[in-house]
Protein backbone atom coordinates (compact mmCIF):
# COMPACT_ATOMS: atom_id res chain seq x y z
CA UNK A 1 0.00 0.00 0.00
CA UNK A 2 1.29 3.43 -0.91
CA UNK A 3 1.24 6.46 1.31
CA UNK A 4 -1.97 8.28 0.44
CA UNK A 5 -0.85 11.87 0.90
CA UNK A 6 2.17 13.19 -0.96
CA UNK A 7 4.54 15.89 0.23
CA UNK A 8 2.62 18.32 -1.98
CA UNK A 9 -0.73 17.74 -0.27
CA UNK A 10 -0.40 20.39 2.49
CA UNK A 11 0.03 23.11 -0.17
CA UNK A 12 -3.25 22.22 -1.90
CA UNK A 13 -5.81 24.89 -1.01
CA UNK A 14 -8.77 23.70 1.09
CA UNK A 15 -11.14 24.90 -1.64
CA UNK A 16 -9.66 22.48 -4.18
CA UNK A 17 -11.38 19.25 -5.14
CA UNK A 18 -7.92 17.68 -4.77
CA UNK A 19 -7.55 18.75 -1.16
CA UNK A 20 -6.97 15.86 1.27
CA UNK A 21 -6.75 16.46 5.05
CA UNK A 22 -3.12 15.69 5.83
CA UNK A 23 -3.72 16.15 9.57
CA UNK A 24 -6.41 13.48 9.51
CA UNK A 25 -4.17 11.02 7.68
CA UNK A 26 -1.39 11.75 10.18
CA UNK A 27 -3.75 10.87 13.02
CA UNK A 28 -4.72 7.59 11.34
CA UNK A 29 -1.09 6.66 10.75
CA UNK A 30 -0.37 7.33 14.42
CA UNK A 31 -3.13 4.85 15.28
CA UNK A 32 -1.64 2.29 12.90
CA UNK A 33 1.84 2.69 14.35
CA UNK A 34 0.54 2.49 17.93
CA UNK A 35 -0.38 -1.14 17.24
CA UNK A 36 3.28 -1.99 16.55
CA UNK A 37 5.46 0.77 18.08
CA UNK A 38 8.76 -0.88 17.13
CA UNK A 39 7.88 -1.08 13.45
CA UNK A 40 8.36 1.62 10.84
CA UNK A 41 5.34 3.42 9.48
CA UNK A 42 5.65 1.63 6.14
CA UNK A 43 5.85 -1.75 7.90
CA UNK A 44 2.75 -0.93 9.91
CA UNK A 45 0.82 0.13 6.82
CA UNK A 46 1.99 -2.98 4.94
CA UNK A 47 0.33 -5.10 7.62
CA UNK A 48 -2.99 -3.65 6.54
CA UNK A 49 -2.63 -5.05 3.01
CA UNK A 50 -4.57 -8.21 3.81
CA UNK A 51 -7.66 -6.53 5.35
CA UNK A 52 -7.51 -3.91 2.60
CA UNK A 53 -7.55 -6.64 -0.05
CA UNK A 54 -10.49 -8.33 1.68
CA UNK A 55 -12.43 -5.07 1.68
CA UNK A 56 -11.67 -4.47 -1.98
CA UNK A 57 -12.91 -7.94 -2.90
CA UNK A 58 -16.07 -7.48 -0.84
CA UNK A 59 -16.87 -4.12 -2.43
CA UNK A 60 -16.19 -5.19 -6.02
CA UNK A 61 -16.62 -8.89 -6.81
CA UNK A 62 -18.30 -10.47 -3.80
CA UNK A 63 -21.03 -7.83 -3.31
CA UNK A 64 -22.82 -9.68 -0.47
CA UNK A 65 -26.54 -9.13 0.01
CA UNK A 66 -25.82 -7.78 3.50
CA UNK A 67 -22.51 -6.04 4.02
CA UNK A 68 -20.83 -6.94 7.34
CA UNK A 69 -19.77 -4.23 9.77
CA UNK A 70 -16.14 -3.82 8.76
CA UNK A 71 -15.51 -1.15 11.40
CA UNK A 72 -15.62 -3.49 14.40
CA UNK A 73 -12.08 -4.83 13.92
CA UNK A 74 -9.34 -2.22 14.38
CA UNK A 75 -7.14 -3.44 11.51
CA UNK A 76 -10.07 -3.53 9.10
CA UNK A 77 -11.26 -0.12 10.25
CA UNK A 78 -7.81 1.38 9.75
CA UNK A 79 -7.41 -0.29 6.36
CA UNK A 80 -10.74 1.19 5.33
CA UNK A 81 -9.83 4.60 6.72
CA UNK A 82 -6.49 4.77 4.91
CA UNK A 83 -7.58 3.23 1.59
CA UNK A 84 -11.26 4.03 1.06
CA UNK A 85 -11.81 7.16 3.16
CA UNK A 86 -9.63 9.32 0.83
CA UNK A 87 -11.43 7.97 -2.23
CA UNK A 88 -14.88 8.79 -0.90
CA UNK A 89 -13.61 12.16 0.35
CA UNK A 90 -12.42 13.01 -3.18
CA UNK A 91 -15.34 11.64 -5.18
CA UNK A 92 -18.07 13.54 -3.38
CA UNK A 93 -16.12 16.77 -3.87
CA UNK A 94 -16.31 16.56 -7.67
CA UNK A 95 -20.11 16.33 -7.62
CA UNK A 96 -20.49 19.04 -4.99
CA UNK A 97 -17.99 21.38 -6.65
CA UNK A 98 -19.95 21.07 -9.89
CA UNK A 99 -23.15 21.97 -8.02
CA UNK A 100 -21.44 25.03 -6.53
CA UNK A 101 -19.42 26.25 -9.52
CA UNK A 102 -21.69 25.33 -12.43
CA UNK A 103 -25.19 25.11 -10.99
CA UNK A 104 -25.02 28.02 -8.53
CA UNK A 105 -25.45 26.13 -5.27
CA UNK A 106 -24.57 28.30 -2.29
CA UNK A 107 -25.36 28.53 1.40
CA UNK A 108 -26.49 31.62 3.23
CA UNK A 109 -23.54 33.02 5.17
CA UNK A 110 -25.68 34.10 8.14
CA UNK A 111 -26.22 30.62 9.60
CA UNK A 112 -24.61 27.18 9.74
CA UNK A 113 -25.30 24.89 6.80
CA UNK A 114 -27.27 21.74 7.60
CA UNK A 115 -25.90 18.56 6.03
CA UNK A 116 -27.32 15.03 6.29
CA UNK A 117 -25.04 12.07 5.52
CA UNK A 118 -27.04 8.84 5.07
CA UNK A 119 -25.01 5.65 5.44
CA UNK A 120 -22.17 7.80 6.72
CA UNK A 121 -19.75 5.10 7.85
CA UNK A 122 -16.62 6.88 9.06
CA UNK A 123 -17.96 10.15 7.68
CA UNK A 124 -15.72 10.68 4.66
CA UNK A 125 -18.50 12.04 2.41
CA UNK A 126 -20.12 14.21 5.05
CA UNK A 127 -16.89 15.66 6.38
CA UNK A 128 -15.56 16.33 2.88
CA UNK A 129 -18.77 18.03 1.78
CA UNK A 130 -18.92 20.08 4.97
CA UNK A 131 -15.32 21.22 4.57
CA UNK A 132 -15.92 22.18 0.94
CA UNK A 133 -19.09 24.11 1.77
CA UNK A 134 -17.09 26.18 4.26
CA UNK A 135 -14.14 26.64 1.90
CA UNK A 136 -16.12 27.32 -1.28
CA UNK A 137 -19.87 27.39 -0.73
CA UNK A 138 -20.19 30.37 1.60
CA UNK A 139 -21.18 28.50 4.76
CA UNK A 140 -19.67 29.95 7.98
CA UNK A 141 -19.94 26.53 9.65
CA UNK A 142 -21.72 23.20 9.18
CA UNK A 143 -24.03 21.12 11.34
CA UNK A 144 -23.43 17.59 10.08
CA UNK A 145 -25.92 14.84 10.95
CA UNK A 146 -24.51 11.37 10.25
CA UNK A 147 -26.74 8.28 10.11
CA UNK A 148 -25.43 4.72 9.89
CA UNK A 149 -26.48 1.28 11.06
CA UNK A 150 -23.03 0.71 12.58
CA UNK A 151 -22.59 2.12 16.08
CA UNK A 152 -18.86 1.33 15.83
CA UNK A 153 -18.48 3.42 12.69
CA UNK A 154 -20.29 6.35 14.27
CA UNK A 155 -18.12 6.05 17.39
CA UNK A 156 -15.07 6.42 15.16
CA UNK A 157 -16.62 9.38 13.36
CA UNK A 158 -17.32 11.17 16.64
CA UNK A 159 -13.76 10.43 17.77
CA UNK A 160 -12.40 12.02 14.58
CA UNK A 161 -14.63 15.06 15.04
CA UNK A 162 -13.52 15.44 18.66
CA UNK A 163 -9.89 15.87 17.55
CA UNK A 164 -10.77 19.39 16.35
CA UNK A 165 -8.33 19.09 13.46
CA UNK A 166 -7.62 22.25 11.52
CA UNK A 167 -8.87 20.74 8.26
CA UNK A 168 -12.25 20.04 9.88
CA UNK A 169 -12.64 23.36 11.68
CA UNK A 170 -16.19 24.67 11.83
CA UNK A 171 -17.88 21.26 11.49
CA UNK A 172 -20.18 20.20 14.33
CA UNK A 173 -21.05 16.48 14.13
CA UNK A 174 -24.04 14.67 15.59
CA UNK A 175 -24.70 10.98 14.94
CA UNK A 176 -27.54 8.51 15.23
CA UNK A 177 -27.73 4.78 14.61
CA UNK A 178 -30.36 4.15 11.96
CA UNK A 179 -31.28 2.55 8.65
CA UNK A 180 -30.77 4.90 5.74
CA UNK A 181 -33.64 3.12 3.97
CA UNK A 182 -35.98 4.99 6.31
CA UNK A 183 -34.90 8.63 6.02
CA UNK A 184 -38.12 10.13 7.35
CA UNK A 185 -37.77 8.90 10.92
CA UNK A 186 -37.99 11.27 13.88
CA UNK A 187 -34.24 11.49 14.50
CA UNK A 188 -33.51 12.59 10.96
CA UNK A 189 -36.51 14.91 10.71
CA UNK A 190 -35.34 16.79 13.78
CA UNK A 191 -32.55 18.43 11.75
CA UNK A 192 -34.62 19.16 8.63
CA UNK A 193 -34.78 20.95 6.33
CA UNK A 194 -31.29 20.14 5.10
CA UNK A 195 -29.25 22.23 2.72
CA UNK A 196 -27.43 19.14 1.50
CA UNK A 197 -28.31 15.45 1.70
CA UNK A 198 -25.66 12.88 0.82
CA UNK A 199 -25.79 9.16 0.12
CA UNK A 200 -22.31 8.05 -0.89
CA UNK A 201 -21.73 4.44 -1.95
CA UNK A 202 -24.53 3.40 0.38
CA UNK A 203 -27.74 3.46 -1.64
CA UNK A 204 -26.81 0.36 -3.66
CA UNK A 205 -26.03 -1.50 -0.42
CA UNK A 206 -29.28 -0.50 1.26
CA UNK A 207 -31.49 -1.39 -1.72
CA UNK A 208 -29.66 -4.33 -3.28
CA UNK A 209 -32.33 -6.72 -1.98
CA UNK A 210 -35.27 -4.30 -2.22
CA UNK A 211 -37.49 -3.67 -5.22
CA UNK A 212 -37.70 -0.50 -7.26
CA UNK A 213 -40.92 0.62 -5.56
CA UNK A 214 -39.14 0.73 -2.20
CA UNK A 215 -36.34 2.82 -3.68
CA UNK A 216 -38.82 5.24 -5.26
CA UNK A 217 -40.60 5.65 -1.91
CA UNK A 218 -37.18 6.40 -0.41
CA UNK A 219 -36.68 9.30 -2.80
CA UNK A 220 -40.18 10.62 -2.02
CA UNK A 221 -39.41 10.58 1.71
CA UNK A 222 -36.02 12.15 1.07
CA UNK A 223 -37.55 15.04 -0.86
CA UNK A 224 -39.49 16.10 2.25
CA UNK A 225 -36.23 16.62 4.15
CA UNK A 226 -34.55 18.95 1.66
CA UNK A 227 -34.74 22.74 1.87
CA UNK A 228 -36.28 24.46 -1.20
CA UNK A 229 -32.81 25.62 -2.26
CA UNK A 230 -31.08 22.45 -1.06
CA UNK A 231 -29.39 19.68 -3.00
CA UNK A 232 -29.29 15.88 -2.92
CA UNK A 233 -26.01 14.31 -4.01
CA UNK A 234 -26.01 10.58 -4.77
CA UNK A 235 -22.60 8.98 -5.38
CA UNK A 236 -22.74 5.39 -6.57
CA UNK A 237 -20.43 2.82 -8.22
CA UNK A 238 -20.05 3.76 -11.90
CA UNK A 239 -21.82 0.67 -13.26
CA UNK A 240 -24.34 0.91 -16.07
CA UNK A 241 -26.80 -1.25 -14.15
CA UNK A 242 -26.46 0.95 -11.07
CA UNK A 243 -26.86 4.16 -13.08
CA UNK A 244 -29.85 2.82 -15.01
CA UNK A 245 -31.59 1.68 -11.85
CA UNK A 246 -30.99 5.02 -10.16
CA UNK A 247 -32.48 6.77 -13.18
CA UNK A 248 -35.45 4.39 -13.17
CA UNK A 249 -36.37 4.66 -9.49
CA UNK A 250 -36.03 8.45 -9.23
CA UNK A 251 -37.98 9.15 -12.44
CA UNK A 252 -41.48 9.13 -10.85
CA UNK A 253 -40.36 11.57 -8.15
CA UNK A 254 -38.99 13.92 -10.81
CA UNK A 255 -42.23 13.73 -12.80
CA UNK A 256 -44.21 14.53 -9.64
CA UNK A 257 -42.05 17.62 -9.10
CA UNK A 258 -40.80 16.62 -5.64
CA UNK A 259 -37.20 16.74 -6.89
CA UNK A 260 -35.55 18.49 -9.81
CA UNK A 261 -32.62 17.15 -11.83
CA UNK A 262 -29.50 19.32 -11.89
CA UNK A 263 -27.06 16.71 -13.18
CA UNK A 264 -26.16 14.80 -15.19
CA UNK A 265 -29.10 15.97 -17.35
CA UNK A 266 -28.74 19.73 -17.57
CA UNK A 267 -32.23 20.37 -18.97
CA UNK A 268 -33.91 19.23 -15.75
CA UNK A 269 -35.40 15.97 -17.00
CA UNK A 270 -34.18 12.39 -17.13
CA UNK A 271 -33.33 11.70 -20.75
CA UNK A 272 -32.86 8.15 -21.98
CA UNK A 273 -29.23 7.07 -21.72
CA UNK A 274 -27.35 7.11 -25.05
CA UNK A 275 -26.88 3.81 -26.81
CA UNK A 276 -23.17 4.45 -27.26
CA UNK A 277 -21.62 3.34 -23.97
CA UNK A 278 -18.76 5.81 -24.35
CA UNK A 279 -21.18 8.67 -23.76
CA UNK A 280 -23.09 7.41 -20.75
CA UNK A 281 -23.86 10.49 -18.68
CA UNK A 282 -23.76 9.04 -15.18
CA UNK A 283 -20.24 10.19 -14.39
CA UNK A 284 -19.31 13.65 -13.19
CA UNK A 285 -17.53 15.78 -15.73
CA UNK A 286 -16.81 19.45 -16.42
CA UNK A 287 -19.65 20.74 -18.61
Amino acid sequence: MERLVTDEAPTTPPSSVRFQPADLEAHLIERVQARAPRSTVDECIARLARPAAALTTMFTTERPGQFPDYTKEEDTLLAYALLFFPQTWARVRFALAEAIDVRGFEISNDRPARVLDLGAGLGAAGLSAAQLLIARGGAPSVQLTAIDRSAAALDSLRALASLRLGSLRGIDVSTAVGDLAHPANATIRRGAPYDLVLASFSLNEAFSARDDADATRWFRDLATLVAPTGRVVIVEPALRTTADRLRRVVAPVIVEGALHVHAPDLHGALAAPPEDERFRDHEVRRW
